[in-house]
């Protein structure tokens, strides 16, 4: 026998060994919901600590969001129409 050899025992693959690609579509599914939920939590625990500290300025806010809006609109046609 030589020094380094070494014995090799193959086993059989079975059913039982194949992943279940449903159930952990279904997982990743729930982990994925379940961290939307939390961030919408965070997200308002900091309007209301927002609105608490008087700090919250709902004009500047939606203003924010329509500037982001406008200007996702605007690149979007810009690429479409330039290629």
């Amino acid at each position: 026998m030589k020094k380094n050899q070494k014995i090799l025992n193959f086993k059989e693959m079975n059913d039982d060994l194949k992943p279940n690609f449903k159930e952990k579509l279904q997982n990743f599914a729930l982990f994925f919901s379940l961290m939307k939920f939390l961030a919408y939590g965070i997200l308002v625990a900091g309007f209301l600590f927002l609105k608490n500290q008087n700090h919250l300025s709902i004009l500047g806010y939606l203003s924010g969001i329509s500037a982001l809006l406008i200007c996702v609109l605007f690149f979007t046609l810009r690429v479409k129409y330039e290629s």
